[in-house]
């Protein structure tokens, strides 16, 4: 695996995850369904961490790699003990759609699994897994796809999409602060009319939207201000892809100059 950085054309190859990790991943839902992701790591601007996760029969399973210390550690927990006792029965993965707000990353669940009404949370301070009850509107949302964004007091919040598919109403929810898993309905708001596979948080109160259906809009990826509901186009492609936001800062060791991109010596 690799950290790239796009924008310095650079990336930083990483050590394998070891032997002893990789045995303990048993039985995986689907041998082609992992995740592999970013995670902040502490306070200094260029240090960050990997997480590799995939979900098991028994268990999830996620490897952290820091580039602080330059190693793997394991973080696992059981179903038995995340569900209530309720092992993995499908072969389906349980929980998709990962979003971050305030240190943790959320899981919506998986729509063909019979129990709706969790989300995974991973907080990334603590490196634990937990799961919490979502807001009832996103249990009836008729979208998938629902993006998590911070407060201004640095609580999670969450746009939530209505039940109607062709709907412009959109609740904000905002998590309650302390070890309290309620959800408190905030505000009501109304966007135009856009056909999106995914919202995604950018920075800030920003959102990034990727408009594809027929409308008065230009199709593009968009980025809309959730507190003043203006919409400004940042991209003109309509090419099918992932829109990524929130770059981390360029690495710092040096760097030997090795076609497009730059190798980390």
């Amino acid at each position: 695996m690799a950290v790239c950085d796009p924008l310095h054309r650079q990336y930083e190859l990483l050590p394998p995850i070891p032997d002893d990790l990789r045995a303990s991943v048993e039985d995986p839902i689907r041998h082609n369904f992992c995740e592999t992701f970013l995670a902040p790591d502490g306070d200094e601007e260029t240090s960050f961490r990997v997480i590799w996760m995939v979900e098991c029969r028994a268990k999830l399973i996620a490897f952290v790699f820091s580039s602080s210390t330059r190693q793997w550690r394991a973080v696992s927990q059981s179903w038995t003990n995340l569900l209530d006792g309720l092992l993995s029965s499908t072969w389906i993965p349980l929980f998709l759609h990962r979003q971050y707000a305030c240190g943790c990353f959320y899981w919506l669940p998986n729509w063909q699994w019979q129990h709706k009404s969790k989300m995974l949370v991973l907080d990334t301070w603590m490196m634990e897994f937990s799961i919490v009850e979502p807001p009832s509107e996103a249990k009836n949302s008729s979208s998938t796809g629902i993006p998590m964004f911070e407060s201004g007091e640095g609580r999670p919040r969450m746009l939530v999409r209505g039940p109607d598919i062709s709907s412009r109403s959109y609740t904000i929810c905002r998590k309650n602060g302390g070890s309290s898993s309620q959800w408190q309905k905030e505000k009501i708001i109304s966007l135009p009319l856009i056909s999106w596979d995914m919202l995604r948080c950018a920075k800030g109160t920003y959102f990034l939207l990727d408009h594809r259906g027929s409308s008065s809009f230009e199709q593009g990826r968009f980025a809309v201000d959730i507190e003043t509901l203006q919409l400004k186009r940042v991209c003109a492609s309509t090419v099918h892809g992932h829109t990524y936001s929130n770059y981390p800062p360029s690495f710092s060791s040096p760097k030997v100059s090795s076609g497009k991109f730059s190798v980390a010596s």
